[in-house]
């Protein structure tokens, strides 16, 4: 072994070096310790190395970080090195191999879900979102799996689970199916990117999609409800007024934000940018009158949504919670007149209402789903037809907002109604 010099290192002695000159750094060896240095580089950052022999190679390891690790512990740790050093053993090649191993060993869904969701470009934001949610919520029983442990037998007893009624509510086979498009996805895509040798659950068929509902509500529920709704306020028993008015999808009003609209004063429209629509293609909706009187209910908050408890900072959620509000206040409002109350139903159910109102009121089908934001007809039908609809679309959302009032009972106005301004 090579003979190292130095001085005797001490706790103060160490405090009292500064940093070193920018790009350069300061050395000092330990005359009790050999091997053993002390190295300070230019932000003040003082790592204890030690340098030791292996056969005919010569090496450094680091040994960790002052004041964390003392002058008497990283004497202790050099000599440890050295002693092993002597014996054959480079504990800098087996560390190494450790933190591998460790790395290998800690390699589970949840690190390729990760992975996968740091490069997923989603066609739409609420797409990504969506997935997230299934991964955090439905796929748990994988989070901690090894990726090489993975097998279609654990993910079909969660889709089974999700299938299938039990104490806390029924069957959710849309649930079953997103639970497992999102975990084959994300194992496809590992498999491509080599972090897995194969599939495991290749061989699984698919959960078999639950039976497309068909609920609308009737005039007489909507009327309901939007006492309910009233009684309610903002911003959640607001945000459902709006999310029949517009026919649109519950996180797309729920994120709203006052930009998106032409003109807070006197909104004439409102256009949900490309990002936040499920299909990817931005989506403008004329603003009915009785759309324009929900919006002038709802007062600027400081920041940037529509609909929020945080003064617009940050967009309403907790829809689970929420909703069993506006089921009870329809219940009671039931109960107090004696009618028959609202049957189940979900947020969803409210485009579906809107979108079977448009054909009710005699809208054209091609006008009705572009109301909603679907893109319909052949691709050659698509190519040929560029005629944007936006006279029709607008006399739909008219006549819809004018039935709505009707059936609830309100007295549509003919003016355009600002919204109060923020002081």
């Amino acid at each position: 072994m090579p003979k190292f010099t130095g001085t005797r290192l001490t706790e103060i002695a160490v405090e009292r070096i500064g940093a070193a000159a920018k790009g350069k750094r300061i050395e000092r060896p330990d005359a009790l310790a050999p091997g053993l240095i002390l190295r300070v580089d230019s932000h003040g950052r003082k790592a204890w190395w030690v340098r030791y022999r292996v056969g005919a190679k010569q090496t450094k390891a680091l040994l960790g970080d002052w004041p964390e690790m003392s002058v008497e512990t990283a004497r202790d740790r050099a000599r440890e090195v050295r002693r092993e050093a002597e014996r054959g053993v480079d504990p800098k090649a087996m560390r190494d191999a450790r933190d591998a191993e460790d790395a290998r060993a800690a390699e589970t869904f949840t690190h390729l879900a990760d992975a996968f969701f740091d490069v997923f470009a989603p066609r739409g934001a609420n797409t990504k979102r969506e997935m997230m949610t299934t991964v955090r919520t439905h796929l748990k029983p994988l989070a901690g799996v090894h990726k090489e442990k993975l097998h279609r037998s654990m993910l079909a007893d969660i889709t089974r689970a999700l299938a299938s009624p039990n104490r806390e509510g029924g069957a959710k086979p849309g649930a079953a199916r997103k639970a497992y498009e999102a975990a084959s996805r994300i194992v496809r895509w590992a498999v491509s990117e080599g972090k897995l040798e194969h599939d495991p659950f290749h061989l699984m068929k698919p959960p078999a999609k639950g039976a497309p509902r068909e609920r609308t509500l009737e005039h007489r529920e909507i009327a309901l409800l939007w006492q309910a709704w009233e009684a309610e306020g903002a911003p959640f028993g607001t945000m459902q007024k709006l999310l029949l008015l517009t026919a649109t999808r519950r996180n797309e009003v729920a994120r709203m934000q006052w930009r998106e609209i032409d003109n807070p004063d006197a909104p004439t429209m409102w256009t949900i940018p490309a990002e936040r629509a499920k299909n990817g293609k931005p989506h403008t909706i004329p603003l009915s009158v009785a759309a324009r009187a929900v919006l002038a209910t709802i007062p600027r908050g400081a920041g940037a949504f529509v609909f929020s408890t945080k003064d617009g900072v940050r967009p309403v959620s907790g829809f689970n919670h929420h909703k069993p509000l506006t089921d009870r206040l329809a219940a009671e409002i039931a109960e107090r007149e004696g009618v028959a109350p609202v049957g189940a139903w979900t947020l969803h159910d409210l485009r579906r209402t809107a979108r079977t109102g448009f054909a009710r009121l005699g809208v054209a089908r091609e006008v009705a789903e572009r109301c909603i934001n679907h893109v319909g007809g052949s691709q050659l039908e698509r190519t040929y037809d560029r005629h944007t609809y936006e006279a029709e679309i607008a006399d739909a959302f008219a006549r819809w907002g004018a039935e709505v009032t009707r059936i609830t009972g309100g007295a549509p106005e003919s003016k355009v109604i600002a919204l109060p301004r923020r002081a």
